[in-house]
């Protein structure tokens, strides 16, 4: 590296460590001099439990400044709007078919079981109470990993996240829009998802 890059480097490196000096002393980073610095450190890794834990601190810290900070409605729409993402994230390119309301329900049924999915009329009742993964609301997960063992004191403005994640689902196996109502605020979902035919 030539003189003029290092000093580069450092100019910014020191500019960064300026600002979170600024920021206080609850950001915890390291700044990397090297490449090979940064390789070794990120080859040590932090180990799974302390990420969760740390993961479930910063959601509710997070929350609670979301709530005190922005208007509901504006929550509920960025929540939901990040489930909608969260679940076209989870298709990895995968291409949905649309297919009948009955056959929907029916592998819906297969997978979370009967008595978490069924139809009356227009409106299907949806419980999702395990995730791809495995892990399952009686065995004390959250179906959302960043929130597994459920923090306490989590605001329920999490929750619409749920609800923007099943609408979606739901829209694309469906072919067309549906509305979502979340009927429970839990660890887990249970909604109406209205299907006009």
């Amino acid at each position: 590296m030539n003189r003029k890059d290092f000093l580069k480097t450092v100019g910014k490196a020191g500019a960064v460590g300026g600002a979170l000096t600024v920021l206080g002393s609850g950001c915890h980073c390291v700044l990397a001099a090297t490449d090979e610095a940064a390789k070794a450190a990120s080859e040590k890794g932090t180990p799974s439990r302390e990420r969760v834990e740390f993961g479930e601190r910063w959601a509710k810290r997070f929350f609670d400044a979301l709530d005190s900070e922005v208007d509901e409605k504006t929550r509920i729409t960025l929540m939901e709007a990040n489930g909608r993402a969260c679940y076209v994230y989870s298709l990895q390119g995968r291409k949905v078919e649309p297919m009948p309301v009955d056959t929907l329900i029916e592998k819906a049924q297969n997978y979370v079981g009967k008595e978490n999915c069924w139809r009356d009329g227009n409106t299907i009742y949806f419980n999702y109470v395990k995730n791809p993964a495995g892990l399952k609301i009686e065995d004390g997960y959250c179906l959302c990993p960043l929130v597994e063992s459920g923090p306490p004191g989590l605001s329920s403005t999490y929750c619409a996240c749920s609800v923007g994640y099943v609408r979606e689902m739901f829209k694309l196996w469906l072919g067309r829009p549906v509305q979502v109502e979340l009927l429970e605020l839990a660890y887990h979902v249970i909604v109406a998802v209205l299907c006009p035919e």
